[in-house]
């Protein structure tokens, strides 16, 4: 996590109202006095600081004495069920280890120590449920209040995901005090629908990519100054328009600035010192680029964006409303159909390449690519879109 963390203000707020909601006191029953935040998710296209805001809940949870349970891959329930049962000294929670093990495989345990992982093991040699998950969590809920981080949500397995929400769900209906947060890339929305889960669309949003002018200056010369280094004015702006106020790549600069102060220990920043960053910052950035073209190729999307960066030259800022993108995508291949011309859009913003912004216009999803991908196609014979379209 970045040693200064600049803007999304609003986006830590919630995170705060979602913690703070779990952490109030409960009844006698061991309910909160009302339901929790529902699931929070959190969408953008690599480098906007995603997993930045997941790091930021887990360390403010774990002030709040919050168990906080990170996830990143989910192919099945055994690894959200070892951490939920991962043996601690509070009282009643030990107790319950060896009724849960019984449960499930009529295993018998010793609360803690080596006979807990073995047992645990055996117990988990065949597939957990839904239903151990929930008992599971039920029980970690009563020691405790959690928050289920999850990141790079769209590449979950469906049915594990599928359980996870509809458990969570179940919890925080019924008072318990529980918070969710999902992060994924714009396709997590279309992963989460096929996951039947009907109530994540009511989930709270947080949609992210840019930072402001000010946002983005304030990222810079911050952590620069914390450390007793200035930075020139003209500098500082040179670093802005380098990083597009596109977090990853104010990372990325940033970093290269700091290399070279390091190196010749200088203890201020000026144009020269920036240029130089900014040549070695390049190769980086370029490289982050080819993997995402990559990803648009193998999606047989390559000509088509290549359609699309043509089609956004010719609007101010390289915006354009959706549906008119499409109409235009229509007019250069005569055999799209409506549909056709929609989902190569739809899929386009589901890998970063296009966003949404204000009045819903779409523009760049990725600050400069649109220019990696014009010089690659004056530098590529004249791609044809394949015949093959994406499903």
């Amino acid at each position: 996590m970045p040693a200064y963390v600049a803007g999304r203000k609003a986006e830590q707020q919630l995170i705060d109202e979602a913690i703070a909601a779990i952490t109030k006191k409960r009844t006698k029953e061991g309910t909160l006095g009302s339901s929790p935040m529902t699931h929070i998710t959190i969408i953008g296209p690599r480098g906007v600081g995603k997993t930045t805001l997941l790091e930021i809940a887990d360390k403010k949870a774990t002030e709040q004495e919050v168990f906080v349970v990170n996830s990143s891959i989910l192919d099945d329930l055994q690894g959200i069920i070892r951490k939920l049962v991962a043996p601690q000294e509070r009282k009643g929670w030990r107790r319950f280890v060896p009724r849960w093990l019984s449960r499930i495989s009529n295993v018998g345990a010793q609360a803690g120590g080596p006979g807990l992982n073995i047992a645990l093991n055996i117990a988990l040699k065949d597939e957990p449920k839904q239903e151990d998950l929930e008992l599971v969590l039920q029980e970690r809920l009563q020691v405790q209040p959690v928050l289920l981080l999850m990141d790079e949500v769209m590449h979950y397995d469906l049915k594990s995901l599928r359980a996870v929400l509809q458990v969570s769900q179940f919890m925080i209906r019924k008072k318990m005090p529980l918070a969710v947060i999902l992060a994924g890339t714009p396709d997590l929305e279309s992963h989460l629908g096929k996951a039947e889960a009907s109530f994540i669309a009511r989930s709270k949003d947080i949609r992210i990519n840019l930072f402001s002018d000010d946002e983005a200056a304030d990222a810079l010369r911050t952590p620069l100054a914390n450390c007793g280094i200035e930075v020139e004015a003209k500098a500082l702006e040179m670093m802005v328009a380098l990083a597009d106020n596109y977090p990853f790549f104010i990372q990325l600069i940033g970093e290269e600035v700091w290399k070279i102060l390091a190196g010749k220990q200088q203890t201020a920043v000026n144009v020269a010192l920036v240029e130089a960053a900014g040549k070695k910052m390049q190769v980086a950035r370029n490289n982050f680029y080819r993997k995402i073209y990559g990803e648009i190729e193998e999606l047989n999307l390559e000509a088509y964006a290549h359609q699309v960066v043509e089609i956004m030259g010719s609007f101010e800022g390289k915006r354009a409303a959706k549906k008119t993108v499409e109409a235009q995508l229509m007019s250069k291949d005569h055999k799209l159909s409506e549909e056709q011309a929609r989902l190569i859009v739809k899929k386009l913003q589901q890998r970063g390449f296009l966003w949404a912004y204000e009045d819903n216009l779409l523009g760049p999803g990725i600050p400069s690519f649109f220019t990696y991908v014009e010089e690659k196609r004056k530098r590529l014979p004249e791609q044809k879109p394949n015949e093959q379209l994406p499903s």
